[in-house]
């Protein structure tokens, strides 16, 4: 990939790699970027400045994951997750979003507040079978095509 006009904002550190948060042009996520800096070849530097949006520096301070989308309203997910790995989920936030709404013995209900779909998928597919979706619908209708897609694939 080739980005021009890229604003670095931040250096951070997480799942073992570096990245560099930035803003561009580009449609894609409003312009929001995280790149990492083993992949980075080549920077020509410019005299131009700019000033950090305050949204920017929200957005840093409180993403969850790197499929967190920049300038996207959250919305409501609500998991439930099997009593054989409930425990895991009550001594761990998978995101930081992540509210235990219900229990009881067979199984615990979950709250996130998520800006893309993958930022749930990625957790619901790690934990399958001892996991689903209760709402959105339109979530569980991503997975299902994701699965279905994945069995052509194995077939």
């Amino acid at each position: 990939y080739h980005f021009t006009n890229v604003k670095p904002l931040k250096i951070i550190f997480a799942e073992g790699n570096w990245y560099l948060a930035a803003l561009n042009d580009d449609e894609i996520n409003n312009g929001f970027k995280f790149l990492r800096i083993n992949f980075i070849k080549d920077i020509k530097e410019t005299s131009k400045t700019f000033k950090i949006p305050k949204e920017v520096l929200e957005f840093l301070e409180n993403f969850q994951s790197f499929f967190s989308r920049y300038k996207i309203k959250p919305f409501e997910v609500i998991l439930e997750v099997d009593k054989e790995v409930k425990r895991y989920f009550k001594v761990k936030k998978f995101l930081p979003s992540q509210t235990i709404i219900g229990e009881n013995e067979n199984f615990l209900i979950l709250r996130y507040y998520a800006t893309s779909e993958d930022e749930i998928l990625l957790i619901v597919k790690k934990w399958l079978p001892f996991i689903r979706i209760k709402s959105p619908e339109s979530l569980k209708e991503k997975l299902k095509k994701d699965l279905k897609n994945y069995i052509k694939v194995i077939k």
